[in-house]
């Protein structure tokens, strides 16, 4: 092969037609060299990367009996038709956010780019990953530190927001509990909310303090606090006259203590505070008190100046008798 393009450029060259024929010859004979190497090196080690299902499964199902070569075919079809890599008559199938690929034999989930593997998944980098017992399934949750950052119905478990359905958020003892929770009426409740037990201010949540052996945010300093903004009363007493109110026990408790106040999602609905729908923060409870009782008071005081001001007009009336 390699004699007939040398004779063919030398016999190019031998010919009388000027110093561009010359030219052309070399740059057609160099092309044909340089295209005949590349398609005889394609064809010692044909890739089937980036190729067509047909070329992969042929090539991963090549000889065997009939049936068992189609069967063969039919899961590597059926591999690739998901998004997997087939190899030698398995499937590395994929999971979630991942690219999966056969490593020297052995089947690996490349996640995507943002994710992070979790068992048999690919979670994203802002959420957490809670294994099974076995450590083989994994599940993407939302990351939490306190009972308080999960949202309605669920507990924080592990560093992960869990549903109270699984039966995890029940507890016995406070250690049975995420840090800054304790365990009361059988759930775990934030010691930010109040009810947790304590000696000392460390026992208890940040921002907490321990009060009387309970944890409570009764702290209130100016210098802890940031953002400030004006309220209306007026409109904070509107709430309060329109907030459902009912007598209540917490499950757990013996039926005969009751209990007065708002729901929790109520109180969240009327005036937007707290970072819970599930609690009402012990000082927002005071504020909104407070409040309405400034909004009342602004009532008071109104109707009171108009009460004098009609006592005084009536004051100056002259009465008119006859003969006067």
């Amino acid at each position: 092969m390699e004699e007939r393009r040398f004779d063919a450029l030398a016999k190019s060259l031998a010919r009388p037609v000027g110093r561009r024929g010359v030219l052309k010859g070399i740059v057609a004979a160099v092309l044909g060299s340089v295209v005949a190497g590349g398609e005889a090196s394609a064809s010692k080690e044909p890739s089937y990367r980036g190729r067509t299902p047909d070329d992969l499964c042929l090539h991963q199902c090549p000889t065997g009996p009939k049936a068992a070569v189609m069967a063969c075919r039919n899961a590597c079809y059926n591999c690739i038709a998901l998004g997997g890599d087939f190899y030698q008559g398995e499937c590395c199938a994929p999971i979630s956010n991942d690219a999966p690929q056969f490593i020297n034999g052995t089947c690996y989930h490349i996640c995507n780019q943002g994710t992070y593997l979790c068992g048999d998944t690919c979670c994203p980098s802002d959420m957490c990953c809670q294994l099974s017992e076995g450590g083989q399934t994994g599940t993407c949750a939302t990351c939490c530190t306190y009972d308080s950052d999960c949202g309605l119905d669920a507990c924080c478990y592990n560093g992960t927001c869990v549903s109270d359905t699984t039966g995890l958020c029940n507890c016995t003892y406070d250690s049975d509990c995420s840090p800054g929770s304790c365990c009361k009426y059988g759930y775990c409740t934030s010691s930010e909310f109040g009810g947790c037990a304590c000696t000392y201010d460390s026992d208890c949540a940040p921002l907490s303090v321990c009060y009387m052996g309970t944890c409570s945010r009764l702290l209130s300093d100016r210098d802890v606090k940031a953002d400030f903004a004006g309220i209306d009363p007026q409109a904070i007493l509107e709430g309060v006259l329109s907030l459902p109110l009912s007598t209540w026990r917490y499950r757990g408790e013996d039926h005969t203590i009751r209990h007065l106040g708002p729901m929790a999602q109520d109180f969240a609905a009327a005036f937007g505070l707290g970072d819970s729908e599930r609690h009402i923060h012990v000082v927002d409870g005071q504020g909104v008190t407070l409040a309405a009782i400034q909004g009342l008071a602004q009532q008071l005081q109104a109707q009171a100046a108009r009460v004098a001001q009609l006592e005084a007009a009536l004051a100056q009336l002259t009465v008119c008798r006859p003969n006067d």
